[in-house]
């Protein structure tokens, strides 16, 4: 009977072994063997034999041992039949869920065979409607494809018949671009068919409204200024329409240019346009500044502050200006349509440049010689009847040599201006023609200063003329040193005023000679050979004897 038990537990046994598996079962057998345990009185051993087990345990063990035994047996069945419970549910619940997803498969399945099948059935009515629409259409279908090609000439015969109207509002709307589309469609097929009347009608009336929108959209693209990058991207849609006209029949005159000379003829007509109103606009700006004040209610102490505040540095500076967006404007039509460094902008500039430049030194020495002449005079008349003050006298000096600092001042800022605009515009790879130019500065320099030494020359030579004393002697001052003498000896003041004057110019002779050395010279700003005939001109006027010419 305790056999019984035994079979079914190791049964039992065997079949949880067997569909979970014992991978903890060859290292058992291995630490039993270790422990030197018999396999058949072994609890975890396969080979376990109760009948021996209980035999051995009441042969070995006390009533307290086998009660503590039976009361750790009896711990380890509720455990393990706890375990063995957890387990069966565990897996009845994945098996319950295992069912419920076959179960839901299957349904899924079945519902799709169901809609297989019907998208087969589809599959074949439309199969077969489309075969009977083909045995249908089939005898109608050239007549179908004619019917579509006439249609399509149709239309297209009236879009051309048609096109001379719509060019015409497109350009009064100023839809240029759109013009242009419309043109390029129309133009292959009207050439293609010229020999139609009424085509060639169409043709020839497009043909003159293409010619016009070429102008047009010419005349726009040069009147956006070249410096606005926003401006920039018009000109480039300009510059494409343009290039699309040029692709058709249109043809601008018999022997034309490429397209991107024609371009750019147009643009650089409107740089040069805009650097001559930019140089017209320098030219009144200097006309502005080098006008002749009026010294006669100005303070003596003042008279060498015209000459020194002269306003030509702005004029000079709009100059730089000016020139410098032509070559920038410049540079830019040449990279709108060229993509390699193109070595004809310096040479454009240059011819630009360099008539402005040389046109613009005679006007400056016209203007400076009597502005710098008039403040010498304002200067030097009066200076006798100053240096006969008591309190004034010692400001002649100062005054003297004030108007000819100023004077060599702007006349060195002139000439290393221009120069230097004649080295950034007039040089280029085929010619150096900044050095010519600067020579012809010096030039101009030499001019103003020839038409001091003229003046200063001429006022040392003047006969003391009732005007000319007039101006010496000024009006009386209430400390001047003529106030204590006798009023017999009128004339003989008067005299010394007027030698004093003479005086008063040739010393500014004789520091203009010494500032042309120290300041254009020495500054390297002209060669000593270009001013030594001036040097010399006034040399010889400081040198000359103050004392007044009897009448």
């Amino acid at each position: 009977m305790s056999a019984n038990p035994s079979d079914r537990r190791q049964r039992l046994r065997d079949q949880m072994k067997e569909f979970y598996g014992d991978p903890s079962a060859s290292p058992r057998k291995t630490e039993t063997k270790k422990s030197g345990v018999a396999p058949n009185v072994d609890m975890d051993s396969e080979y376990f034999d109760v009948s021996k087990y209980t035999t051995e345990l009441l042969r070995r063990e006390s009533l307290k041992g086998l009660v503590e035994t039976d009361t750790e047996l009896l711990r380890r069945v509720r455990r393990l039949d706890n375990e063995l419970q957890e387990l069966v549910y565990r897996n009845y619940a994945k098996f319950i869920s295992a069912t419920d997803t076959i179960r839901e498969m299957h349904d899924n399945i079945s519902e799709m065979d169901s809609k297989l099948q019907n998208l087969t059935s589809n599959v074949s009515n439309i199969d077969s409607l489309s075969q009977q629409l083909t045995n249908t259409l089939h005898v109608h279908r050239g007549k179908i494809e004619e019917t579509v090609t006439v249609n399509r000439m149709m239309k297209k015969a009236q879009f051309l018949m048609g096109l001379p109207e719509t060019m015409k509002k497109l350009i009064d709307k100023k839809e240029y671009n759109t013009c242009v589309k419309y043109w390029v469609a129309g133009d292959s097929f009207l050439k293609k068919h010229d020999t139609i009347p009424s085509i060639v009608r169409v043709r020839d009336e497009c043909l003159g409204l293409a010619k016009n929108l070429y102008t047009k959209i010419e005349d726009n693209m040069c009147s956006y200024p070249l410096d606005d990058p926003e401006a920039m991207d018009t000109i480039r849609k300009f510059v494409e329409d343009l290039r699309l006209l040029r692709s058709t029949s249109v043809s601008i005159s018999a022997d034309d240019d490429s397209f991107e000379g024609t371009v750019q003829k147009a643009l650089m007509r409107s740089v040069a346009a805009n650097f001559a109103s930019g140089t017209a606009a320098v030219q009144r700006d200097v006309k502005a500044a080098l006008a002749v004040p009026d010294f006669s209610g100005m303070e003596y102490a003042k008279r060498d502050q015209p000459l020194a505040e002269v306003n030509v540095r702005e004029a000079l500076a709009q100059l730089k200006s000016v020139c410098a967006l032509l070559s920038i404007n410049s540079e830019r039509v040449y990279a709108l349509l060229y993509e390699e460094e193109n070595q004809a902008v310096a040479m454009r500039v240059a011819q630009e440049v360099q008539p402005v430049l040389i046109d613009l030194l005679p006007v400056l020495a016209q203007l400076l010689v009597p502005f710098v002449n008039a403040s010498i005079t304002a200067v030097a008349d009066e200076a006798g009847a100053i240096l006969l003050s008591k309190e004034k006298h010692d400001t002649v000096p100062h005054m003297l040599s004030a108007v000819v600092s100023a004077l060599l001042k702007q006349l060195k800022q002139l000439s290393i201006t221009l120069k230097q605009l004649g080295a950034n515009y007039l040089d280029t790879a085929h010619s150096h023609q900044s050095t010519a130019y600067g020579e012809m500065v010096d030039k101009c320099v030499v001019q103003v200063l020839s038409g001091v030494a003229d003046l200063l020359h001429q006022k040392l030579y003047e006969a003391p003329t009732a005007e000319a004393v007039g101006r010496a002697v000024g009006p009386l001052r209430k400390d001047d040193l003529f106030v204590v003498m006798p009023e017999g000896k009128k004339a003989r003041r008067e005299q010394i005023a007027f030698s004093l004057s003479r005086y008063a110019y040739a010393s500014l002779a004789a520091l203009l000679e010494e500032n042309i050395r120290t300041q254009l010279v020495s500054g390297e700003v002209m060669s000593k050979d270009s001013t030594t005939e001036i040097s010399a001109q006034l040399e010889n006027v400081a040198k000359v004897c103050i004392t007044a010419p009897s009448s």
